[in-house]
């Protein structure tokens, strides 16, 4: 038997039809985020079974946290 791999955030943002920020928006800060589109990415949320990795948020917050910008080029 062949295992699906796990859904991602691109999934459901993908399905709800709106942007990878969008969901993490909708997820995070709910607040923010118009409460149709926040419906919707809730709904493709179930549909996928998409679940936040902690692996992934605490290496993003760690990144953050190090004073310099994510992606920055040094001479």
């Amino acid at each position: 038997m062949t295992r699906k791999p796990p859904s991602t955030i691109r999934d459901v943002a993908t399905v709800a039809g709106v942007s990878i920020a969008t969901v993490s928006r909708a997820l995070q800060q709910p607040d923010r985020v118009r409460e149709e589109t926040r419906r919707r990415v809730f709904e493709a949320v179930e549909k996928t079974g998409f679940v936040p990795n902690a692996q992934a948020r605490s290496f993003r917050r760690q990144s953050k946290s190090h004073g310099h910008p994510v992606g920055a080029r040094y001479r």
